[in-house]
């Protein structure tokens, strides 16, 4: 079946179509794509999938759902019937554990395939839902590969801002390569920044354990795994980790539309602002050594200057190519 004539069908019918496509043992590279694709366009599609897969793998009594079953069967059927299972053997499969039904009727839904590469642009973010459950919220100006396997899930961050709301797979654990710093879930949402020469991560909840690229310890010792409340801010360069408690919304605050910057240098406030507009701001190297403390609306690039200079001794001036910050005389 062409992935056009998939959407074409009813949400429902689409999700049945996808589950058994997934779990076909001739599913492509291309399909592996445009599944991602159907998932992330809209959170309809994710909730139909999860439905339909929780039937498939005997989690849902199938007894409540009999029409999804004959469906699925149908078209099972229709797209790979060497594959297709039989009624009776779904019935029997819903019946049995998740994990023996998983053993009967899946023939292994992740292979090897080309990273997805996800990007925004300066000012954009963007909604990612991946196959597996898995949503990624990309800030501005950021760009990361998606490599998922049979064996692996990996994500790499070439630069900018993603938030993740990981669905845990203890024996396929989720891998965020940052430079040479490795951040592997244990069940967790959490936020990883790539900027200015280091790597910062802040756990809502759940835990990260950091380790270094090639590294392959599966417990990681106690000091480098994150919690709930913890950040830690990971130098390029030298690999070292400086960690701090701090309030859940840091590192998720821009999903609000808000930049919250605790005895930060304007400096770093600038280099930080720069990434969510257009025009650049520049800031001399004296200036740039005020401190700032502030929750700033990332509203427009004109608004944020004006907070900047109502509660800084700074001045500002417009050019054509950027706005540049001086200390008031």
């Amino acid at each position: 079946m062409s992935n056009d004539a998939i959407r074409t069908q009813t949400l429902q019918d689409q999700a049945i179509a996808w589950v058994v496509r997934a779990h076909a043992s001739n599913m492509s590279d291309d399909d592996i794509i445009a599944l991602s694709e159907w998932l992330e366009a809209d959170p309809a599609h994710l909730a139909a999938y999860d439905a339909v897969e929780r039937v498939w793998i005997g989690e849902t009594p199938v007894a409540e759902t009999a029409e999804v079953v004959d469906l699925a069967v149908a078209r099972a059927g229709k797209i790979n019937k060497s594959s297709a299972p039989s009624r009776r053997l779904w019935l029997i499969a819903g019946s049995l554990a998740a994990g023996l039904a998983a053993l009967v009727l899946l023939p292994g839904l992740w292979t090897a395939q080309a990273p997805l590469i996800y990007e925004t642009a300066t000012g954009q973010t963007r909604e990612v839902a991946l196959a597996d459950g898995t949503k990624l919220h990309l800030n501005t100006a950021t760009r990361l590969e998606v490599r998922y396997s049979g064996k692996r899930r990996d994500i790499v961050l070439d630069r900018g801002e993603v938030a993740l709301d990981v669905v845990h797979d203890a024996d396929r654990p989720l891998n965020v390569h940052a430079g040479d710093a490795v951040l592997r879930d244990v069940g967790t949402v959490f936020d990883v920044l790539r900027h200015d020469g280091a790597v910062t991560v802040t756990v809502r909840s759940g835990a990260v354990a950091m380790l270094r690229a090639g590294e392959t310890a599966k417990v990681p010792a106690a000091d480098r795994v994150l919690h709930a409340g913890d950040q830690a801010v990971i130098d390029e360069a030298t690999g070292q980790a400086q960690r701090s408690r701090v309030m859940v919304g840091p590192g998720f605050d821009w999903q609000r539309g808000q930049a919250v910057y605790r005895n930060r240098s304007l400096a770093y406030v600038v280099s930080d602002l720069n990434r969510y507009f257009d025009k650049p701001i520049e800031v001399d190297a004296e200036t740039g050594k005020l401190n700032v403390t502030a929750v700033l609306t990332l509203d427009s690039e004109a608004s944020v200057v004006r907070h900047l200079q109502d509660f800084l001794p700074v001045e500002a001036a417009e050019s054509d190519k950027a706005i540049i910050l001086r200390r008031k005389p």
